[in-house]
């Protein structure tokens, strides 16, 4: 009987998302499913969005859709991370009590074996300081 080679991402995903981890980090994180489904949050993007994780895991980043990108922005950004390509552009969301914000974002694609990327992590900074500003 062979043995299965196990995934080190796979095992990390899974600590992750079973367990409550706090991520020290000035960066905001979420990590979604191969559909786009929020598995893991951090703190720091809670606090931005005025969401908790509870109203956030399950859902995707739609629920912060302020309505500033189209349809063409949002097309653009899965043709490409479903390639498993990183993607990074400036997003403004809506936060849970309707004020906006701004993130440069990243979002990283972790491929299975057959390149199929299976999750995605989102590295984003709070810009909205320097956008108002601006």
């Amino acid at each position: 009987m062979r043995k299965k080679k196990i995934n080190k991402a796979e095992v990390f995903f899974a600590k992750m998302e079973n367990q409550d981890v706090t991520i020290h980090s000035p960066m905001l994180v979420t990590i979604t499913d191969a559909e786009g489904k929020i598995v893991c949050v951090d703190d720091s993007f809670c606090q931005l969005s005025k969401y908790t994780k509870q109203e956030l895991i399950g859902n995707t980043h739609r629920i912060l859709n302020s309505g500033y990108h189209g349809a063409d922005f949002f097309g653009a950004m899965w043709k490409n991370i479903k390639k498993a390509k990183t993607w990074s552009s400036e997003v403004r969301n809506k936060a849970k009590d309707g004020s906006f914000f701004w993130v440069e974002c990243k979002i990283i694609p972790f491929p299975h074996a057959n390149g199929k990327p299976w999750r995605y992590i989102s590295v984003m900074k709070d810009i909205t300081a320097t956008k108002i500003a601006a």
